[in-house]
């Protein structure tokens, strides 16, 4: 198995926010306003992001060892001087290392109120570990660092994946189905330490549905690369994916049918 533990997840989501912290307190202040690959996000909105998302993921893991269900309130991105932006993250780094501290390792089927569902704490631990990572690697992407996720991070994401992208695609194919080759459109995700595959046969996409012979696009690369194209981090025209199948065109719509985050 690919997924962390809370020992691991804990470890992992200090190491990322630490890193991330360390990149903060470098900026100058022409650097807060740099673009980054998250849509008309800057970088001291990107920084204010995972302050306030490692506050609120904290406060979710409290309640849930109360077994307060009721999903904590996020605020947003509200503008803050770099100052506060720094420690708002510094402080939401420590909280959440307190919070997964006070996670029993052999209690993980209990819930954790998040923003998007209640959902076991064997799920809830790998959140923070891809929003640190992911995001850590935008702060250093639009700083000029092209790093790549860690190899880990990486294969847990695409063992996530499968039950992540249900949730992306939902209320979009309904619209866009007019834009599927007749019968449908399929793809297959490869990494190193798995694949996806994904069918449409015109009534929503599947993951794991036979593919039978529909239109596919292949998409195969590293573990790091081929999550950061899950993400629209990278496009598909990057020269580290591998594009094939009889619909290599369909790569570049990938993000239009399952989005964000």
């Amino acid at each position: 198995m690919a997924l962390f533990d809370v020992v691991g997840a804990r470890r992992v989501v200090a190491a990322e926010l630490g890193a991330t912290t360390e990149r903060v307190v470098l900026l100058n202040e022409s650097d807060w306003a740099r673009p980054t690959r998250c849509t008309e996000w800057t970088i001291a909105d990107l920084v204010s992001h995972m302050g306030l998302a490692a506050l609120q993921q904290a406060e979710a893991f409290r309640r849930a060892i109360t077994g307060d269900l009721e999903p904590p309130a996020f605020p947003g991105a509200p503008r803050m001087s770099r100052d506060a932006l720094t420690e708002q993250l510094q402080r939401g780094a420590a909280e959440l290392d307190d919070a997964l501290g006070g996670v029993p390792p052999e209690s993980l089927d209990v819930m954790v109120p998040l923003p998007f569902g209640v959902v076991p704490a064997t799920v809830a631990i790998q959140i923070p570990v891809f929003e640190s990572s992911i995001h850590g690697n935008d702060l250093a992407a639009a700083m000029g660092e092209d790093e790549p996720l860690a190899s880990a991070v990486a294969a847990a994401f695409i063992e996530f994946a499968p039950g992540l992208l249900p949730m992306l695609a939902a209320g979009v194919w309904k619209e866009a189905v007019g834009d599927l080759p007749s019968p449908g459109l399929a793809y297959q995700l490869v990494g190193a330490s798995g694949g996806i595959d994904i069918a449409n046969h015109g009534v929503g996409w599947e993951i794991g549905a036979a593919i039978d012979d529909l239109p596919t696009c292949a998409i195969s690369s590293d573990d790091a690369t081929l999550a950061l194209f899950l993400m629209g981090r990278v496009a598909s025209s990057d020269p580290r994916l591998k594009i094939s199948g009889t619909a290599p065109g369909a790569a570049e719509n990938f993000k239009s049918w399952f989005p964000g985050p």
